[in-house]
């Protein structure tokens, strides 16, 4: 294997690739073969499985028992087993290599094997996809007891990163043996990438607490401008952070007004001081695209630099246990540019999680957990609560007459303004119509002094004082426009059109060839050093105080130049370098890269992200809503039933996160008319199921029971038990809350005899720790003993953690712990029935997924909102008593 593994080096290094920390090899030879992979299955590997070595019976699904093994010439005593069936899916691709030659279709070949779940492929690239799905289910359905899915799945891309690898070293039988070696580079690539997602760093173990940090900013912390006065906000703000009232602290004022400038002196001037006890700080530019999601703001409490990336981390039982684990511990949570929180065109935050978490730490008492929040109005709870206005919000107002020419003789080092020479009276006017702002000064600062058409500053100030307050800074936004000139306006646009801070390679990227990176370079630099965009801590340019869509729409294009704008944005916004993904604000260029997408009208293209991110990230987070506005975008322009009908699935499950049960009930009615032009019985059925799980969870029971027997009867004779299962499990719910309990108990009955029958699909068995729930209080549920922490099974005995290079080419591993036990809390797996998970009502299945409500479920969405107040995980509706 080391053999194979060096001349695929050697190859790599002939071509002029990667073989650096960036690259597949890093992963089993190099910089990351020492991160820690928990719960590692090693033994016995035959190390060369292809079509040729091995029988599969005829008449029988491609299962992990179906494999016959004819060719028994060696074995390996000690290796990773997901390397066996990953390598047997790269050598199956391979025989079919030379009968595809679009670049096309190979990439989708890569997409599929990496992620069988992928609904976006083209048709021949669809038997691979199935080939994969099938390998894959026959690895879990072979060890039904030995690991969490989660573990396998990681343990099965770094299985394909070294048969990818292998391959490349090999003599490989194609009529273009480089092409095949660079398609499995580029596939070992893919797999990589994926891997360092869910892999913790090198040195780390998942089962060890993180350090406490003394102070955590975000890297794209604004750069610091000149604070004038503002000793009463911050004097305020200082007793709030250190005496109390903790909770939400809420600052406000007009966009530009210093908000920040307070906000961070005041966290600066405690952190220097130097304190015997001093606060853990947690600061984060938001921004619209990311947001902030709950699993991210308790990461944040925590202090963790590299958090978990594990599902069913967001929930509210988790926040609550934090707050306990810091007892009277000062933790500051600072969050710069709050109003990207909020809602389209409403003042009230978007996350409802967050919205609640906001309600317990501003109520609960005995932390002292402050979360300040810089808002440019008075926000408003979506949930009703109480913590905008339970203490009074730190108002940062306009700059008195006095301090704000001051700041204005600070910045106008020239003298161009000629300050000195106005009169009172238009130093007030300027003053009113200006609202006090610095940063309507800066932007009036550089109309005089920088553009290429400057103007005066008393005629600039006349056709200021024709608009309202209100109107002047658009106005100001609408002339530097026009008069910066070509490069610089060029500059100013693309900075608009990615709509968050990017570096200088990628405004270079998206303005070529127009403009060349040598006059590129020195126009950002002017434009910081005057003021008109901003350079933060990470050496990323923004536009402040306007979003990228608002500056557009005040600027004269025609909309192919918009769309040619945007289209180059998503392009150079495409070949950034990733960065490791930990928390949802690692996925803001990703984001943003949808949102330019969608701006050049290439909905397709952004779908496709849209549903990489989803299915990597944002479900196990339950932060699908992120993407919420953008899949409303492409609803109906991706040009294909079945892209349709997922897209539809997917807006009804956040529909239902965020407890908007007429948008899921729209979706769903989309979705089915979808499933039902492609002719997919068992889409069709999914959905049905899915839809009855909403009306329970609304206590639409009749509607729920009409839809669980149009699966359970299968006239379309789909025979999915899986599904008959659901349904099932589903119907004795709907008995159980009419008080028809002895139906209920025979559909149970039904339902778990199911399980029984020789047809029922193996690899969705349940595991230790997620039975049955049979959503009832009745005694029927599977009873299995939940793993201990730490404790579980695998091939050789016991769970443990081992380098990601093991088993591939690194040596024997050293022994590490890990953490196996099932999550509990609202909305991750394995809470018991009545204790703050999604009890209520069935699971939603997903596509190639499992039934709701029956048994482990691949992944699973978010419960939707409570409607009662109460204690953040209760359920509002009465269980019925048991029997």
């Amino acid at each position: 294997m080391r053999r194979h593994i060096g001349a695929a080096e050697t190859w790599a290094r002939s071509k002029g690739l990667s073989v650096a920390s960036d690259s597949p090899f890093a992963l089993v030879s190099g910089a990351d073969a020492g991160r820690p992979v928990p719960g590692v299955m090693l033994g016995k590997s035959h190390g060369d499985l292809s079509a040729r070595n091995i029988f599969v019976q005829r008449g029988k699904k491609l299962r992990g028992d179906s494999y016959v093994l004819i060719d028994y010439d060696h074995f390996i005593d000690e290796a990773l087993l997901a390397f066996d069936p990953m390598h047997l899916v790269v050598g199956l691709a391979l025989d079919d290599f030379d009968r595809v030659a679009a670049e096309k279709i190979r990439a989708d070949w890569i997409r599929a094997i990496v992620n069988p779940d992928v609904s976006d492929v083209e048709p021949e690239a669809r038997t691979i996809r199935k080939i994969a799905r099938q390998v894959r289910a026959g690895v879990l359905g072979a060890f039904p007891d030995r690991g969490l899915p989660s573990l396998w799945r990681r343990q099965l891309l770094l299985g394909l990163v070294g048969a990818g690898l292998m391959h490349v070293g090999r003599e490989l039988r194609t009529k273009s043996p480089d092409d095949a070696r660079r398609w499995c580079y580029d596939l070992a690539a893919a797999a990589a990438e994926a891997a360092r997602r869910k892999l913790p760093g090198a040195g780390s173990g998942e089962s060890r607490p993180p350090p406490p940090a003394a102070a955590r900013q975000d890297n794209r912390r604004r750069r610091s401008t000149t604070i004038i006065n503002r000793e009463s906000e911050r004097g305020t703000l200082r007793h709030r952070l250190t005496e109390g009232p903790f909770g939400a602290v809420v600052i406000n004022g007009l966009a530009g007004i210093g908000k920040s400038e307070v906000l961070h002196t005041v966290l600066d001037d405690m952190e220097s001081a130097g304190a015997a006890d001093p606060a853990r700080v947690y600061r984060q530019v938001l921004d619209v695209a990311t947001r902030l999601d709950l699993k991210s703001f308790i990461d944040g409490l925590e202090g963790r630099e590299a958090s978990l990336t594990e599902p069913g981390h967001s929930s509210l039982t988790r926040l609550e246990r934090v707050l306990d684990e810091l007892g009277g511990r000062r933790v500051i949570v600072a969050l710069d540019a709050a109003h990207n929180l909020l809602a389209e065109g409403t003042h009230e935050l978007a996350d409802v999680d967050l919205d609640e978490a906001l309600e317990l730490l501003t109520n609960e008492r005995g932390h002292q957990v402050s979360v300040v929040l810089a808002f440019r109005g008075h926000p408003t709870s979506s949930t009703g609560g109480t913590w905008p206005g339970r203490h009074a919000p730190i108002p940062v107002p306009e700059l008195e007459v006095d301090e704000f020419f001051k700041f204005l003789r600070h910045i106008d080092r020239d003298g161009v303004l000629r300050l000195g020479d106005l009169d009172d009276a238009f130093r007030e006017e300027l003053h009113g119509h200006l609202q006090g702002n610095p940063r309507s000064g800066e932007l009036l600062h550089a109309l005089v002094a920088d553009a290429d058409r400057p103007m005066a500053l008393r005629d600039l100030a006349t056709l200021l004082f024709q608009q309202s307050p209100a109107q002047v800074p658009h106005q100001l936004i609408r002339l530097l426009a026009e008069r910066l000139g070509e490069l610089r306006g060029s500059v100013l646009q693309a900075l608009a059109a990615f709509d968050t801070p990017v570096p200088d390679s990628a405004v270079i990227s998206a303005l070529s060839p127009k403009h060349r990176a040598e006059d590129v370079r020195p126009a950002l630099d002017v434009l910081n050093l005057r003021r008109v965009i901003y350079r933060n801590d990470d050496g990323d340019y923004h536009l402040p105080g306007v979003t990228g869509t608002t500056f557009l729409d005040l600027v004269p294009m025609g909309d192919a130049a918009r769309v040619n704008l945007m289209s180059a944005a998503a392009r150079a916004l495409t070949v950034l370098p990733a960065r490791p993904v930990t928390a949802v604000r690692d996925l803001r260029l990703r984001l943003a890269e949808i949102n330019a997408l969608l701006g050049a009208r290439r909905m397709v293209d952004a779908y496709r992200v849209i549903e990489e991110i989803d299915m990597a990230y944002l479900f196990d987070w339950n932060c699908r809503k992120l993407v919420l506005r953008q899949r409303r975008r492409v609803r109906g322009k991706l040009g294909d039933h079945h892209r349709e009908m997922t897209n539809e699935e997917a807006l009804a499950d956040i529909s239902l996160t965020v407890g908007d049960l007429p948008a899921a009930t729209d979706s769903f009615a989309r979705a089915l008319a979808k499933a039902r032009a492609l002719g997919g019985a068992a889409d069709a059925q999914r959905i049905r199921i899915n839809q009855a799980g909403a009306h329970l969870e609304a206590g639409e029971t009749q509607q729920a029971r009409a839809r669980y027997r149009l699966v359970r009867d299968d006239r379309d004779g789909v025979g999915d038990l899986s599904l008959r299962m659901g349904a099932l499990i589903g119907l004795a719910d709907c008995d159980r809350r009419h008080g028809r309990y002895g139906a209920a108990i025979r559909n149970a009955e039904q339902a778990l005899g199911l399980l029984e029958l020789p047809a029922y699909p193996r690899h969705r068995v349940h595991r230790p720790g997620e039975g049955v729930h049979l959503v009832t209080p009745l005694p029927l549920a599977h009873r299995a003993e939940r793993p201990r922490p730490g404790a579980g099974s695998s091939a050789r005995g016991g769970l443990r953690g081992v380098p990601a290079g093991t088993g591939l080419a690194a040596g024997r591993p050293a022994r590490r712990p890990s953490r196996s036990a099932p999550r509990r809390g609202r909305g991750g797996r394995g809470d018991p029935p009545g204790r703050g998970g999604r009890r209520a009502g069935p699971r939603q299945a997903r596509r190639g997924g499992v039934a709701p409500g029956t048994h482990h479920v691949e992944r699973r969405p978010s419960a939707p909102r409570r409607s009662g107040r109460g204690p953040p995980g209760d359920r509002a509706r009465p269980q019925a008593p048991p029997t």
